[in-house]
């Protein structure tokens, strides 16, 4: 089977394992980008500092320390470099309006993959030297660790 062939697949495939779909993300944002009665002030720091860890590496092309971190679950090192080449444009840091422009929710606890341990289905709208925001995202899902940080899953990277 071709490279970009299997790319697709991988990315249909985590796209159908998310419990919740851009739209719900948009809805939720209306309302509150980020319950407060559900994720509390040091779970905004942890988030912060994972997602801006995570753009920090994509934007070096460190491909493979994202698969590491998130156990190469979903996407692998390849599918993500692919991913961003295929976008043609060069990522940057998140500003402080891009961060803010970050949607986190928790997911139900129904859907969680383990029992024990919070996730939040976290979007990030990524930035290009060319566009600044642009139409590139990062979808990822933040499982809580007992030490108070997170693991991450990458769940796609996409045109939107």
């Amino acid at each position: 089977m071709e490279e970009s062939r299997r790319v697709a697949l991988r990315r249909a495939e985590a796209a159908t394992r998310r419990p919740l779909v851009r739209r719900d993300l948009r809805a939720a944002q209306a309302e509150l980008r980020i319950p407060e009665d559900e994720v509390d002030e040091g779970d905004l720091d942890g988030v912060r500092r994972t997602v801006q860890r995570v753009v920090a590496y994509l934007v070096d092309g460190e491909w493979a320390e994202v698969e590491r971190i998130s156990g190469g679950r979903r996407l692998s090192a390849a599918d993500l470099a692919d991913a961003v080449a295929e976008y043609g444009r060069t990522l940057v840091p998140l500003p402080e309006e891009g961060m803010r422009a970050v949607d986190v929710l928790p997911i139900d606890p129904a859907a969680w993959s383990r029992p024990d341990r919070r996730e939040l289905a976290v979007h990030v709208p990524l930035w290009t030297r060319e566009e600044g925001p642009s139409d590139l995202s990062l979808a990822l899902t933040l499982v809580e660790a007992q030490d108070g940080t997170f693991d991450v899953e990458v769940d796609n990277v996409e045109v939107l």
